[in-house]
């Protein structure tokens, strides 16, 4: 079971990742969007990555054995716990850049000043943030419940918004920007999922096999993103088909030029 979500979350991530930067339809809609769901795609590998080392026994004691006697190894072991609070950050700040596309209020806010580098200083920042923390000589680390606060606070203000809005906008309009609020919303709860059965660890003593079907909830989570955007809507499918064929036309279409040379080779070969 476990190495079936594996290979799905592997073949999920890597084809969103190629879908987010190769799809036009997505570079129009918003540039932020993309380079915000590429990221995504990125620290849900990595995070994939992560926890089946962890999962796996034989992997997991030879990482214990690096982190016990190597510096490094352990700062790198730190670290990568720390992909998981970077997706969360990353959708946040998606869930954000969705919200300013919906709401006319909150965008003419921050029309006052320059959002366009604000979407791009802010996470760099706690990018750097996290990177000193791990470097740095006494490890910090985020407490997980400051998420469920933001993530809360982020969702009430979005209601106050929508509730205070007296604008409806159209159904057109509606209809092609609630596939990526579906999206997002199902995402949190995976994530939230996740996470709190990872906070239960904090306040109840687990045991083993308990431990164990934590991380392979923060794996379901990392590694079913993907399949939840393509139910999500007809759009990202179509994008998804799309990239396929494309692939597909251009693989063929080398295989072609490779027999061509061949048989010219053949050809050259019989005549000497």
């Amino acid at each position: 079971m476990t190495s079936k979500r594996v290979i799905l979350g592997f073949i999920g991530n890597i084809l969103g990742l190629f879908v987010f930067w190769s799809s036009r339809r997505t570079w129009q809609v918003s540039s932020a969007y993309v380079y915000l769901a590429t990221s995504c795609s990125i620290t849900n590998l990595l995070c994939v990555i992560r926890y089946v080392s962890l999962l796996h026994s034989r992997f997991r004691n030879i990482l214990y054995e690096l982190v016990g006697q190597i510096w490094w190894a352990c700062k790198v072991y730190e670290f990568a716990f720390s992909f998981r609070v970077i997706s969360a950050w990353i959708t946040l700040f998606w869930m954000f850049e969705r919200l300013m596309c919906v709401s006319k209020k909150l965008r003419a806010c921050f029309n006052k000043c320059n959002s366009y580098q604000l979407k791009f200083i802010i996470p760099i920042l706690l990018i750097l943030t996290i990177l000193s923390c791990v470097i740095g000589p006494p490890v910090y680390m985020f407490e997980p419940q400051i998420l469920d606060y933001i993530i809360y606070h982020v969702v009430r203000i979005s209601r106050r918004l929508h509730q205070t809005n007296a604008r409806q906008p159209r159904k057109e309009q509606w209809r092609t920007k609630l596939w990526m609020n579906i999206v997002l919303v199902l995402h949190s709860l995976l994530f939230l999922s996740s996470l709190l059965a990872h906070i239960v660890g904090h306040f109840i003593p687990i045991e083993a096999h308990e431990a164990w079907w934590v991380l392979l909830a923060i794996l379901f989570n990392c590694s079913l993103n993907f399949y939840v955007y393509c139910l999500s809507g007809k759009a990202f499918r179509n994008e998804i088909y799309l990239f396929i064929q494309r692939f597909k036309r251009r693989f063929f279409h080398r295989q072609h030029i490779h027999q061509h040379q061949r048989q010219q080779c053949r050809r050259s070969w019989n005549l000497s």
